[in-house]
């Protein structure tokens, strides 16, 4: 028999002993404890059912609150009443992602006769819904209802919120607001409801089937599944009322309670919570108070005795302490110094390798998964990062640690991370993310994931932790889905897949308009022309592909003559694994032979006007001129040109646009003869033929008649709208003999009327024909001038009103032809202007003058800005922004040294759409001057509103002063307003000391013009700044050199 040691049997008197005495108490403690735990837990129960039913009222409320508040704002009353969609969806994705929007999963406006707009909340990533069908339901307005769908094998219970959106000042019902809130796994209600109760587990059931919880392990589930009140009891309950029948005690330490939820009447759902058994706690520390005297005497007997043990096991225990502390998964076993210790020594060396081999199974996880993974401090330093993310970062695990993300990456991707560090933080809960980031090794890539919080011992967050997953390549797969789902039912051939069978696997929209048959019904069904026709199908099994001509059979019954053509699907070869699948697309015959004809009409006919096109045009031109030719015959081509069709078309939209030209080709039709030809020849470009006229006389007496026909206003976009033309005529035999020469004069004729000032009608001149060749000269020449660098800038100092110091210099583009010399700047930018060309050269000028600008500034003994100006197109251009921020960002010049300079006729014309540039480069940091002030029409009204910081007098103003003694007081008046403006006066073109005197008498702030200095080069305009800066009188030398 195995002999029991020493402490063994010290423990066992002590026990016994203990047990004794808690004999004798334990029965009326019992009966008594008994009555505490029932009383406890049947307020626990009513306190729990009120807490619930108060926290979820309170959640409603508040979400009802904040759609009331959305339902009565008037940006979305606007937005509804207008049927903006566009400003609709994107007021609902602002407050979805606010505060207030926090708790509804999506919000969609149903118009009152129009479409339904659904925005959903970031809930519902990966999720789909049919929220547009669950908001067609009618339901009672500002009631919450329950609405119960099936989706992916998943029932989904959602509350379901709608209000009215009433319009002032009548109170009409222009539309309803929907609020959405999915209950299925809802994290915020069962978080609350499990803060509140202090749970440690909880579950929201409906039909006692689980839609959502919140547990520490499954088991805690299970508990909360197996309490059934309908298996438990036999009944059902529907209320809380009864505290028994609605709690089951699962343990000594876990009761699970059950209250009841009713949104509607008939709707009920239940949560069950697993708590902590507290009244049993309660019942425990009766037992204590009540045996704790009979106790005493054997704990006082155990403390004895411990402290025995302890002095006799003090050396093994150290010697094991040692050992823990210095095992290193390779030590040799721990050998214990007496038998007592001996099983402690083996569990503790089992414990520790258990311990190693799990580290070493995390680290191989973290060393070869994919994913990104780190943990950070609560002050966001990194403390673990796997070697995957610190690829992606460039740098090693360890060089990383203990560093911020700030240290890491760029500043928007740093406040982004820091943000959400931040919510993890202070909400305590997980944060799902979604950014973009330059990694090391694999370029630009997109990143999803989710954030959560560390918690300690303590329950609080002492870190966190983060698992990303690089999306890159399935966003891509996704889109490319889409693109491949798009193309395919936008095409309007019928295209399907089969199986080997002939066996429809999804067929396009073609072919479901086609067929007569949806998508649902023709799905798994036998495609019938290789039905009716086995052989063809035989065929297709045999060679892998056929083009046959075949009978479809429609869902009317018809049978529909079609041309098909199958071929197996690539990859599917016949010794594959996968089940063989092809591609049919077929055509319907009797639509391909009307295609033809359609094509023959389209290839001659102008689709919108109806009118020949050029091709037909010209074809009939050259019949007329050879039957003219042999007949001696005068023929008469005339060019109609609309003026400012452009300007229209942009203003008032393509659809009006299209209208104005109907509206055209009907008033010239009749203007002409039915024998007399006219056709369309390309945007706003008409043309006509006069057949044997008697003489020139009578081309014009049509012209003009047409331009009588365009006097009457045009009725465009619910407006009255005067509209011009510009005609040019060119005469057969006389200016030309052969068709492309004489449409061609017309036309040179009809684009020197509309650049002479529009609404007139002239006959083709030599003179013009030369002019408009030498124009062609040049525009061809300037597309070449900036790659062979005959572009240059030049730069024209102005100066303080004394002419002694440079206070910028405007940046002047020079064209020096290789031909021509040098071409003046009106010219050859006009011509950029006007052909679109200003476009490509305003941002190499403007990247040359910051270049030079931060030269100058480099070797300056003070800062001198530069000023660039702009053109009408380019204040227009939606990539100026981004070619002002490059010039700046290549250069390296501060935007406080950059002047930009707009023409004062161009703001005005076009102020509503180009104030919101002009203030944005501001914000920038940008100084704003109006060039060439007082050529205009402008008005204080509109001055007050521009963010300009300067005005440029016009050097006609100043030519002419002192002596003139209008522009004397027309100056004056300018410098007044400006400076009551708070804007400082520039005066251009100034070339004399007496007209230097006069503007400094009447207040001007700055002076530019060949007094002064002509333009020159960068390294002059430095020389220049030098001696401004240290020797007026040195100045003066170099000024009048210059």
């Amino acid at each position: 028999m195995r002999k029991l040691s020493f402490t063994n049997t010290v423990l066992a008197i002590v026990i016994a002993a203990t047990l004794a005495l808690s004999l004798l108490i334990l029965i009326p403690a019992y009966q008594s404890s008994e009555q505490v735990l029932e009383q406890e837990q049947s307020l626990s129960h009513r306190r729990h059912a009120a807490l619930i039913n108060q926290l979820f009222e309170s959640h409603l409320r508040g979400i009802s609150r904040s759609s009331a508040t959305l339902a009565q704002s008037p940006q979305l009353i606007q937005q509804t009443s207008s049927g903006n969609l566009a400003g609709i969806k994107t007021l609902l994705q602002k407050t979805i992602n606010s505060r207030g929007g926090e708790h509804i999963q999506a919000f969609a406006v149903q118009l009152k006769d129009g479409p339904l707009t659904l925005v959903p909340g970031a809930a519902l990533f990966n999720v789909y819904l049919p929220l547009a069908e669950l908001a067609s339901r009618r339901i009672v307005p500002d009631t919450w209802a329950t609405l119960t769908t099936r989706q992916k094998q998943q029932d989904y219970q959602l509350l379901r919120l709608s209000m009215p959106i009433i319009a002032a000042p009548f109170g009409e019902v222009v539309g309803y607001l929907h609020s959405f809130v999915i209950l299925n796994d809802n994290f915020w209600i069962l978080n609350q409801i499990q803060s509140l109760s202090e749970a440690r587990a909880i579950a929201l059931y409906t039909d006692n089937r689980r839609i959502g919880a919140l547990a520490e392990t499954p088991d805690q589930l299970q508990l909360l599944d197996a309490s059934n009140p309908a298996t438990e009891t036999g009944t059902h309950a529907d209320t809380d009322t009864d505290a028994d029948a609605n709690q089951t005690r699962i343990a000594d330490d876990s009761i699970v309670q059950r209250h009841s939820l009713f949104i509607e009447p008939d709707n009920r759902f239940e949560v069950r919570l697993l708590l902590p058994d507290y009244a049993g706690i309660l019942m425990r520390q009766a037992f204590a108070g009540t045996i704790g005297y009979s106790l005493l005497g054997a704990l006082l007997i155990g403390a004895l005795l411990i402290l025995v043990l302890c002095r006799l096991a003090q050396r093994p225990i150290r010697l094991l302490s040692r050992y823990i502390d210095s095992v290193s998964g390779k030590d040799p076993a721990f050998t214990a110094p007496s038998p007592e210790l001996k099983p402690l020594a083996k569990a503790v060396q089992t414990m520790l390798q258990r311990v190693q081999e799990n580290e070493q199974r995390v680290n191989a996880l973290l060393s070869h998964t994919p994913s990104l993974i780190f943990l950070k401090d609560s002050n966001l330093r990194y403390r673990l990062i796997n070697p995957a993310c610190a690829r992606t970062i460039g740098l090693s695990a360890d060089q990383i640690i203990g560093l911020r993300d700030k240290d890491l990456y760029p500043d928007a991707l740093a406040r982004q991370l820091g943000q959400a560090d931040q919510q993890v933080l202070t909400q305590r809960s997980q944060v799902h993310i979604e950014y973009s980031a330059e990694t090391a090794d694999r370029g630009p890539r997109d990143f999803v994931g989710t954030l959560f919080p560390i918690l300690n011992s303590e329950d609080e967050v002492e870190g966190i932790g983060g698992v990303m997953q690089d999306a890159t390549e399935y966003r891509l797969e996704t889109d490319h889905l889409k693109l491949t789902d798009q193309a395919l039912n936008s095409t309007l051939e019928a295209i399907l897949v089969l199986d080997r069978r002939g066996n429809i696997i999804t067929a396009n929209a073609a072919y479901q308009r086609i067929s007569g048959f949806s998508q649902r019904q023709d799905r798994g069904q036998p495609f019938s022309p290789l039905a009716q026709q086995p052989e063809l199908l035989e065929q297709l099994e045999h060679a892998g592909q056929l083009q046959s001509e075949a009978m479809l059979l429609q869902a009317n019954g018809d049978a529909m003559p079609i041309w098909l053509s199958v071929s197996r699907l690539q990859g599917d070869a016949p010794n594959s694994h996968q089940e063989e699948r092809y591609v049919a697309v077929l055509a319907d015959i009797n639509r391909a032979q009307s295609a033809e004809q359609q094509l023959e009409i389209a290839s001659r006919y102008d689709s919108l006007t109806g009118l020949p096109n050029r091709q037909q045009f010209c074809a009939q031109l050259d019949q007329i001129l050879h039957k003219a030719e042999k007949n001696g015959d005068t023929v008469a081509v005339l060019f109609v040109d609309i003026d400012d069709f452009k300007s229209i078309n942009e203003s008032l939209g393509h659809a009006v646009g299209d209208q104005l030209l109907r509206e055209t080709a009907k008033r010239i039709e009749a203007c002409l003869a039915s024998s007399e030809t006219l056709a369309r020849l390309g945007s706003d470009e008409f043309s006509i033929i006069l057949d044997n006229i008697p003489d020139a006389s009578s081309s014009h007496t049509i012209a003009r008649s047409i331009q009588q026909a365009f006097q009457q206003p045009f009725s465009l976009a619910d407006s009255e709208t005067v509209v011009t033309c510009s005609i040019g005529i060119a005469l057969f035999p006389d200016d030309a003999r052969d068709a492309q020469t004489l449409l061609a004069k017309a036309d040179t004729t009809a684009h020197h009327v509309k650049q002479q000032g529009h609404n007139a009608i002239h006959f083709f001149d030599n003179g013009v024909n030369q002019q408009a060749q030498q124009h062609q000269q040049l525009n061809d020449g300037l597309r070449r001038a900036q790659s062979n660098g005959e572009l240059f800038v030049q730069y024209q100092p102005r100066f303080d009103i004394d002419g002694q110091r440079i206070l910028g210099a405007e940046a002047l583009l020079r064209w020096l032809h290789p031909e021509q010399g040098l071409i003046p700047p009106l010219t050859f930018i006009s011509l950029a202007e006007e052909s679109g060309m200003i476009l490509k050269l305003g941002p190499w000028a403007l990247q040359q003058a910051c270049t030079d600008a931060m030269e100058w500034n480099r070797n300056s003994p003070y800062p001198i800005p530069v000023s660039v100006n702009l053109s009408p197109r380019q204040l227009r251009d939606p990539e100026l922004i981004p070619d002002i921020c490059d010039a700046l960002r290549v250069s390296g010049l501060a935007p406080e040294l950059l002047e930009l300079e707009i023409t004062e006729s161009v703001v005005i014309d076009d102020i509503n759409r180009i104030l919101g540039t002009l203030y944005e480069l501001r914000d920038m940091g940008i100084s704003l001057s109006i060039d060439d002030f007082g050529t205009g029409y402008s008005s204080l009204a509109y001055l007050k509103k521009l963010p300009v910081n300067t005005v440029k007098i016009d050097r006609s103003f100043v030519i002419d002063i002192p002596g003139n003694t209008d522009d004397e007081s027309l100056i004056e008046a300018i410098i007044t307003m400006a400076h009551s403006l708070r804007f400082k006066v520039v005066a251009e073109g100034v070339e004399t000391r007496a007209q230097q005197a006069i503007l400094k008498k009447l207040g001007c702030d700055e002076l530019q013009g060949f007094l002064l200095a002509r333009p020159g080069s960068c390294e002059e305009l430095i020389e220049l700044a030098r001696n401004s800066h240290s020797d007026s009188d040195a100045l003066s030398e170099i000024l009048l050199r210059h």
